[in-house]
């Protein structure tokens, strides 16, 4: 793969030279993925001076036509237009090397950020000097034993930054538990808005909540179903890393939101980063595991019949389910227009007073429609013969015409207005 890649940027570095005449050309560096090493279709040229490259981009900004192969161009063959632009310069303060604990690379001399274990570059491990000598941190029982893949969480990032109901944790301390973490998860809950003395409330008028501050952010409370911390096999420590499973992708992405609109997240009083995980990173168990592995396994929500673990066979995802609040159950199963209702009447839209009568009397109906015995118009008549003939009291025409008006009448009176105010013939003085 990389022998290709190589040849690829030869590629591109001849054709700048010979087509474009790029003669003050130094350097081609086409951008690959670090899991696959694809090209992702962008790439970096180096001239050796400013001179030069603004010189080039005069003249062949903003597309250029590029063959990418060698030797004449062939009958019907395609170019492909490639848009050329000067690259944006990193800030002094994101460059790697500028950070506290950023390192250089031994091997290559290249500047890599903090939370690198691997160079960005040679993927030389991190070195660091000891009593015994220079020693490499990436070999200090923190490489999987099954995969070789250092055990920081780092391959579990989503490449693309795609959403899903799990947010990766990582760079935990050692001692953060399923429970630490679960309490730590729980800050990126939306906050509680403070509550107004119902007095006050009807008084107050009501005004537009700002979407600018951090109040609004975060997930439901309650949205938190369960969290893995991941731990090695055979000695059950922790690697420093775990997921967050979230009830639905819109709740991960409102506590992602909180967390990118926080200066610093931390987790024992440490900073800690944040991102989604690919589809890759929990695979399915295909046989009926055996009683010793089932352990390492666990289930979705949605199919408990199914088989969960995680990729990486030198580690397991330790489960630790949220308890489920009884209320919160309740809450969720409540009537929508009740609390539909309900968030008018607190923003002062309908009259309170109103509204709670109407709801009392619409209590009081169905209270009196269960207990009573309802029977259908069309067979009210035969009801009636029914008991003339066997000599059962009935109820009178008179009785059933006077509930009849008062139920149309309670109806009516619960019922929208049929007219507008706008109507001139609307009685207006009531």
């Amino acid at each position: 793969m990389a022998f290709v890649a190589f040849l690829r940027v030869l590629q591109i570095t001849d054709e700048l030279k010979i087509h474009f005449h790029a003669d003050a050309l130094e350097q081609v560096r086409l951008i690959r993925d670090k899991r696959t090493g694809q090209s992702r279709q962008f790439a970096f040229a180096k001239f050796a001076t400013l001179r030069d490259s603004k010189s080039f981009i005069e003249q062949y900004y903003p597309t250029i036509q590029f063959r990418g192969s060698y030797g004449p161009s062939q009958a019907g063959e395609e170019n492909a237009r490639v848009r050329v632009a000067y690259s944006r310069e990193k800030e002094d303060r994101d460059r790697p090397g500028k950070g506290e604990g950023d390192w250089m690379c031994e091997v290559c001399g290249l500047a890599n950020y903090q939370q690198r274990t691997l160079c960005f570059r040679c993927h030389a491990p991190r070195m660091r000097p000891s009593a015994t000598g220079i020693v490499g941190v990436a070999t200090q029982a923190n490489v999987s034993a099954f995969s070789g893949v250092t055990t920081t969480g780092d391959s579990d990032v989503s490449p693309d930054n795609q959403a899903s109901q799990f947010l990766l944790f990582r760079n935990l301390e050692p001692g953060v538990t399923e429970e630490l973490l679960a309490k730590a998860v729980t800050k990126l809950y939306r906050v509680k808005g403070s509550t107004t003395p119902p007095e006050t409330q009807a008084n107050k008028k009501p005004k537009m909540m700002s979407t600018s501050t951090d109040a609004n952010l975060g997930a439901k409370e309650g949205s938190l179903m369960r969290v893995f911390l991941v731990r090695d096999r055979q000695t059950n420590e922790s690697w420093r890393y775990g997921f967050a499973e979230f009830g639905s992708v819109d709740d991960a992405q409102a506590a992602m939101a909180k967390y990118n609109s926080s200066e610093k997240f931390t987790i024992s009083s440490k900073p800690v980063l944040a991102s989604y995980i690919h589809a890759g990173v929990f695979v399915p168990v295909l046989q009926a595991p055996s009683k010793e592995f089932e352990k390492f396994t666990f289930s979705p929500l949605s199919n408990p019949a199914m088989k969960l673990m995680y990729w990486d066979e030198g580690g397991f995802a330790s489960e630790m389910t949220m308890a489920r609040d009884a209320s919160a159950d309740a809450r969720s199963k409540e009537n929508p227009n009740a609390k539909l209702a309900a968030a008018a009447a607190s923003e002062g839209l309908v009259d309170a007073a109103k509204a709670g009568a109407s709801k009392k009397r619409k209590a009081e109906k169905e209270d009196t429609a269960a207990t009573k015995k309802i029977i259908a118009p069309h067979l009210k008549f035969w009801s009636n013969q029914h008991a003339e003939l066997h000599g059962l009291p009935a109820n009178s025409a008179a009785e059933s015409e006077d509930s009849s008006a008062k139920e149309a009448q309670q109806n009516d009176a619960d019922a929208p207005p049929t007219q507008t105010f706008a109507d001139p013939v609307r009685n207006t003085s009531a």
